[in-house]
């Protein structure tokens, strides 16, 4: 169980293919989209369900919503 708000958190979903996406050994990695030929990082992989249950969607936190920490501590 996590404990998150959608001001840091976001959930990605393929209801057609469930079974594409995160998987286990997946956490803490990136969460990347590409648009107009370049990848873009949004976040950070938290949830692992690897389509073990299709109507359960992944967890990532947002890069952007957390770069003062990141800054901070890393």
């Amino acid at each position: 169980d996590f404990n998150v708000t959608k001001n840091i958190a976001f959930c990605s979903a393929d209801p057609a293919n469930p079974s594409f996406g995160i998987c286990k050994g997946d956490r803490g990695a990136p969460f990347l989209c590409r648009e107009n030929d370049k990848w873009i990082i949004y976040g950070v992989v938290l949830s692992e369900e690897c389509g073990k249950n299709p109507k359960v969607a992944e967890i990532a936190i947002r890069v952007y919503s957390s770069v003062k920490w990141i800054r901070t501590y890393l």
